[in-house]
């Protein structure tokens, strides 16, 4: 089988990218409030950050959405990302940021290979990770969300193994 030259390093570009999408606020929220309700959250994942934008001091506010993703109620954690929380009006434009999906390749394929994929574009939401058909992560998962460029969250290595 053809081997790819490499450092070991391969970047995606974003040509194959979802293209960030928005939605608004339906209802006022204070600066302390954890619950948005979202006029729609298809588009939105749980444990991936969505930006609300300019609210009563014109600030951008970021926050991670812990639950109700793909749903108009979106539970959250306020001010992320270095951002403050403030509060927003009903109508607020919010901000889903684009996504990158990397399908792998079958086990047999990169048998005994090492893989480390790291997110390190904060111009993407999230890398989505997905297990080859009828293999597995680690703890019998199918996906990986990387949701950020730390070293908890941004990064993924493993051993292709049978």
């Amino acid at each position: 089988m053809p081997q790819l030259v490499t450092d070991g390093t391969i970047r995606c570009d974003c040509t194959n990218c979802s293209q960030p999408l928005t939605t608004t606020l339906t209802a006022d929220v204070s600066s302390t409030a954890t619950t948005l309700p979202v006029a729609s959250g298809t588009n939105i994942v749980t444990g991936t950050y969505i930006q609300l934008n300019a609210g009563v001091s014109g600030a951008l506010e970021t926050v991670l959405v812990t639950a109700g993703g793909g749903t108009s109620t979106l539970t959250v954690t306020r001010g992320q990302l270095g951002t403050t929380a403030v509060t927003h009006y009903n109508g607020t434009t919010v901000v889903v940021p684009g996504s990158l999906v990397v399908q792998l390749l079958s086990v047999p394929t990169v048998l005994n290979q090492n893989l480390i994929i790291t997110k390190i574009d904060s111009t993407i939401n999230y890398v989505k990770i997905l297990a080859y058909s009828g293999d597995t992560f680690p703890g019998g998962s199918t996906s990986l969300l990387l949701i950020d460029s730390t070293a908890a969250n941004g990064t993924w290595a493993a051993r292709a193994t049978t």
